[in-house]
């Protein structure tokens, strides 16, 4: 019968050490150190030694890809900030040669800044069978106009902004829609 190896002190502290006590987690490491106990000699000592150099490799190379790809994270993270404080958005910088013209001046806007869209129109809103009877007796401009003013909360100036039309037009078909509505309700 073969004599089984013992460590030294210097050894069993090694033993310790995370990266040899994860490498020794593995089944099969963990087999090959047995099997370099219970029969020292040259081959069991070199595929015990030639598994860790493979390990230790893996672990190297993972560290530093690790590492890699915190510090590339970083660095990036740090020139899209220099970027974006450099080439800062400002929309009322004066532009052209003549210095008059801004950045929001050219950009043309769809829609009014006040409108965002609602689940249900007011049409749809309207339960009374007769007040939707007058509503669709109302003109598309007249329609426009209070729903922009009851749905959206605009006033008329704004609304006249939205529409392209004068505050007058504005006010003129609103008053009339009302009417129309008013005399509907109280007819029924």
């Amino acid at each position: 019968m073969s004599q089984s190896y013992s460590f030294t002190i210097q050894e069993k502290e090694k033993l310790k050490e995370p990266i040899v006590s994860n490498f020794l987690k593995e089944e099969a490491n963990h087999q090959k150190l047995k099997a370099f106990i219970e029969s020292p000699n040259q081959e069991t000592k070199h595929a015990l030694d030639s598994a860790f150099r493979i390990y230790y490799k893996r672990v190297k190379v993972i560290a530093y890809i690790d590492k890699l790809i915190h510090y590339y994270s970083m660095d990036l993270d740090k020139r899209n900030n220099k970027h974006y404080a450099n080439h800062q958005l400002i929309l009322d910088k004066p532009i052209g040669e003549d210095g008059n013209t801004t950045l929001i001046d050219i950009i043309a806007s769809e829609q009014h800044p006040a409108l965002h869209p609602y689940r249900f129109s007011l049409e749809e809103l309207l339960e009374d069978l007769n007040l939707y009877k007058a509503w669709n007796t109302l003109s598309d401009k007249q329609k426009e106009v209070l729903t922009l003013k009851y749905q959206y909360n605009l006033k008329d100036v704004d609304i006249a902004e939205v529409l392209s039309e004068s505050k007058q037009v504005i006010s003129y078909n609103h008053n009339k829609a009302i009417i129309i509505l008013r005399r509907s309700v109280k007819d029924n």
